[in-house]
């Protein structure tokens, strides 16, 4: 008797393990890229589209979670985010598209409202 509980014991054990080593394999899969650790990004509003507002979110390349969402600063500046592959967070704040500063916030000619250029 004692023979069969320490064996169901070991399956048991084996199983968890098993369904562990699993789970971090494809929480692994998702940050790597190479021997690179790397994050993941996700932008409701695909990339950096001021008339929208969006946002971003996912896991930086440390395992922390993030989200931010864009958000008028003021009556006309726009805190945009947007995913960034060549980062090592894959996440950045601004856009060098279309010549908008990497980092600090866009100027809306026609104004910002709820998180959007108008």
């Amino acid at each position: 008797m004692e023979i069969k509980k320490s064996v169901v014991v070991l399956l048991v054990l084996i199983v968890i393990g098993s369904v562990f080593i699993a789970a971090s394999n494809s929480i692994a899969n998702k940050l790597l890229i190479g021997n690179v650790l790397r994050g993941t990004c996700f932008d409701t509003d695909a990339g950096v589209d001021i008339y929208s507002k969006g946002t971003v979110s996912g896991v930086f390349n440390n395992g922390a979670d993030y989200e931010r969402t864009d958000y008028c600063i003021d009556a006309y500046q726009l805190k945009e985010y947007s995913c960034d592959d060549s980062s090592s967070t894959k996440f950045k704040i601004g856009s060098g598209a279309m010549g908008y500063n990497n980092n600090g916030p866009i100027t809306c000619t026609n104004g910002c409202v709820d998180g959007a250029c108008i």
